[in-house]
């Protein structure tokens, strides 16, 4: 590579806008999900301001880990004090998805949430709406999506074929009332999968 492009393409990274990220975590109750936190480190925009875990061992654990400084047993105070632009809701379990997306919407945060979503269709809805109140983004980590893989088999000629899939030892049927159950690991997988092939499912679950 040319020295002066090198050193062009060095100066960019240094000048890119720094995007604040806050870590939020719950040490033995969903703990920080499919490596939530560590995907930051990758990323040269990215720079960690601030850990929450209510598991004072386990925050110690993870933030000497990744470096960061700013520690908090309550989610909501790091929020106020660090303000940051995006934050990682990271625990699996997700009875707490719901009133963690809240709160970072509200302080204006946008948040990348660990799957499953939330308990309840309510519970997304309401989700939903705070964060398009609040104007920031909410994305959920069904990354797989987006996997060269994925792509290549939305082009096969055996795409019409995957209509049938399912999960192993899942059964279909449909979804519906505001308060019916959408938690669990594998039915939200296979729902984003297959609508990623082009695909249409009415719902997924599992036994």
């Amino acid at each position: 590579m040319n020295i002066d492009v090198l050193k062009d393409w060095s100066a960019g990274i240094e000048n890119m806008k720094k995007y604040r990220i806050g870590i939020i975590g719950r040490s033995g109750r969903g703990d920080y999900g499919h490596g939530l936190d560590e995907v930051w480190r990758n990323v040269p925009e990215a720079e960690l301001v601030g850990i929450a875990d209510e598991n004072p061992a386990g925050l110690k654990a993870r933030a000497d880990r990744l470096g960061i400084k700013a520690r908090y047993g309550d989610y909501r105070k790091m929020l106020a004090s660090e303000t940051p632009d995006i934050v990682s809701v990271a625990p699996r379990w997700p009875d707490c998805h719901h009133d963690m997306v809240l709160a970072c919407a509200e302080h204006g945060a946008s948040v990348f949430l660990e799957k499953p979503m939330c308990r309840t269709l309510a519970e997304a809805d309401s989700m939903v709406r705070a964060c398009e109140e609040k104007h920031v983004k909410l994305a959920i980590a069904h990354q797989t999506r987006y996997s060269p893989r994925i792509r290549r088999s939305r082009s096969s000629s055996r795409m019409e074929e995957s209509a049938g899939c399912s999960s192993s030892g899942g059964e279909a049927r449909k979804i519906t009332g505001a308060e019916e159950k959408i938690s669990g690991s594998w039915g939200p997988i296979s729902l984003t999968l297959c609508e990623s092939l082009a695909v249409k499912p009415e719902a997924a679950s599992q036994r």
